[in-house]
């Protein structure tokens, strides 16, 4: 679960080898979208992906991102163009 003492990489694009949490305006709220990593180097198996129908919040969407990623052992990314982060769900530092 994310908490004001996570700390999370900020990135552009969704990186291949981490968990991408992209968060965006749906409509009045912010909602979130889960990439997992690619799995298979070279496959037609698309990444794990959740949200991407605006079913998530962004909160939620964190949340699963964390819990993938610990199941994977895999890093959380975070997609925010729109400035949409909360700082109680950690910190935001931006990867170059």
């Amino acid at each position: 679960m994310a908490t004001p003492a996570n700390s999370f990489a900020q990135v552009e694009d969704p990186d291949p080898d981490a968990v991408t949490v992209t968060i965006r305006r749906g409509g009045k709220d912010a909602v979130g979208e889960v990439e997992g990593p690619i799995l298979v180097p070279g496959s037609d198996v698309p990444p794990i992906s959740f949200g991407r129908d605006g079913s998530l919040g962004a909160h939620q969407a964190l949340a699963v991102g964390c819990h993938l990623a610990n199941e994977l052992s895999r890093e959380v990314v975070v997609i925010d163009k729109s400035g949409l982060w909360q700082p109680a769900w950690g910190r935001l530092e931006h990867r170059p």
